[in-house]
């Protein structure tokens, strides 16, 4: 869990909601509060973005698939390949 510190006093904050900034989720707007309410308890929007990967997927979405229809019947491929190219 990523940690959000409160940009005016140094304290934690919590995250209270997160929206989406595109399509793939990988940009957000982040509405947080501050957790220390005696002293600060602002209430501030901080942006997430995705940079890069540093591991990859064990597996591309490519792979995955095809180990999926690898395990269909004969008949099941046959079907799938009628439904992909209708």
């Amino acid at each position: 869990m990523a940690k959000v510190v409160c940009p005016h006093c140094g304290g934690n904050a919590r995250i209270a909601s997160r929206s989406k900034m595109n399509d793939k989720g990988t940009i957000a707007n982040l509405r947080c509060q501050c957790l220390d309410a005696d002293n600060c308890g602002a209430i501030f929007v901080t942006t997430q973005a995705y940079s890069h990967t540093i591991t990859p997927p064990i597996k591309s979405t490519q792979q995955i698939c095809m180990d999926l229809i690898s395990r269909l019947s004969k008949d099941e491929k046959q079907e799938l390949q009628r439904d992909l190219f209708v």
